[in-house]
């Protein structure tokens, strides 16, 4: 075990219903009890950037968590993904509509970013096994939840 706190930076794609039934609650409840792992004590899991298309939900939540989360970055528009690429995440979960998981998913391995992304992953095995080769490429994991 080590003394130097640990973080994980999260980004976010898509701010939909999976986000509220899923991811949501989870951030949250890592925000204010924070994650244990026996090999490197406590870890701190932050969501430190969201990418939607319009941001009004990210804006939304933030102004309405009452400390639930702390703040986090807000991308919108057609460079969101690129923008919170660009940013200090550690992972990504995507969660977009289907048809717009491989484009995102991609994205985010092509960054050397780590990756979750919700089911179905994408909507063709030719896609799944790209996003398989990219990961292996880059180093990185890419999971499906």
């Amino acid at each position: 075990m080590t003394d130097t706190p640990r973080t994980l930076r999260a980004g976010m794609v898509g701010m939909g219903m999976i986000f509220d039934e899923t991811y949501r609650p989870c951030f949250e409840r890592l925000h204010a009890e924070g994650l244990y792992d026996r090999r490197y004590g406590e870890v701190s899991v932050p969501l430190t950037a969201v990418a939607s298309r319009t941001g009004k939900r990210a804006d939304v939540y933030q102004k309405s968590s009452q400390g639930r989360i702390a703040p986090f970055a807000n991308f919108s528009g057609e460079d969101a993904v690129a923008k919170l690429l660009e940013s200090d995440v550690d992972f990504v979960c995507v969660a977009t509509p289907d048809d717009r998981h491989f484009e995102a998913c991609r994205q985010v391995l092509e960054a050397g970013k780590h990756l979750i992304v919700e089911k179905p992953s994408v909507l063709s095995l030719s896609q799944l096994d790209e996003l398989a080769q990219l990961a292996k490429a880059k180093g990185v994991l890419a999971k499906v939840v």
